[in-house]
């Protein structure tokens, strides 16, 4: 197998990390994503290659309809979160990981948590930056930025858990390329967890 066959297995992103153990790729989503950039590392001799897969500037991206509006005429909550599951969707099947689990693998959605910035309006042209932040034992983290197009401006960014079933993350990424491991905690997404943990044991006390 070709190295950069190799590249395209899985979609990650290592944060805080000047020397990248691994691949490093943003994937946007465009439905016709454009503009591959290749950037070989030449010092690292076993994992140097960087990929960055990156849409075009000219790319229409996703828009926002009459459909998709509230009552205050911005993009509604719950079109947010579909939109999301959709960019989740992609986001799996382009790390080849369902293609290599086969039927085996399955992930369900334990917890998100959507922070909003700018309100979506009629008309706005956007894209989804999807990418996996850090797996564990039990989950794999999803964080997807709302990018409107216009300017680059993140209106709004999504951190989703990702249960496993059936298998584990390690298990799952080994499959797909033994040299990877996951990208560090990061503060916020360390808080995060210790949030819906909390959340998880008084619910259990209450019950």
């Amino acid at each position: 197998m070709h190295r950069n066959d190799k590249s395209r297995r899985l979609i990650v992103n290592l944060q805080g990390n000047d020397k990248p153990r691994g691949l490093i790729v943003n994937q946007q989503s465009n439905d016709k994503p454009r503009g591959r950039r290749v950037d070989q590392q030449s010092n690292d001799k076993s994992r140097g290659r960087t990929v960055y897969q990156q849409g075009n500037d000219k790319s229409r991206g996703r828009i926002v309809l009459t459909t998709d509006l509230d009552a205050m005429f911005h993009m509604n909550n719950s079109r947010y979160l579909r939109e999301c599951d959709l960019a989740q969707t992609k986001l799996w099947l382009e790390s080849h990981v369902v293609k290599t689990i086969g039927q085996r693998f399955h992930v369900t959605n334990a917890a998100t948590n959507i922070r909003f910035r700018r309100s979506l309006e009629l008309f706005t042209r956007y894209q989804i930056v999807s990418r996996f932040i850090h797996w564990d034992e039990k989950a794999f983290y999803i964080e997807q930025q709302f990018v409107r197009l216009s300017d680059g401006f993140v209106c709004a960014v999504n951190i989703c858990k990702q249960a496993t079933i059936g298998c584990t993350p390690a298990s799952m990424v080994q499959r797909v390329d033994e040299h990877l491991t996951s990208p560090p905690v990061t503060e916020e997404l360390r808080k995060l967890m210790t949030s819906w943990k909390l959340s998880s044991e008084r619910l259990r006390k209450s019950s």
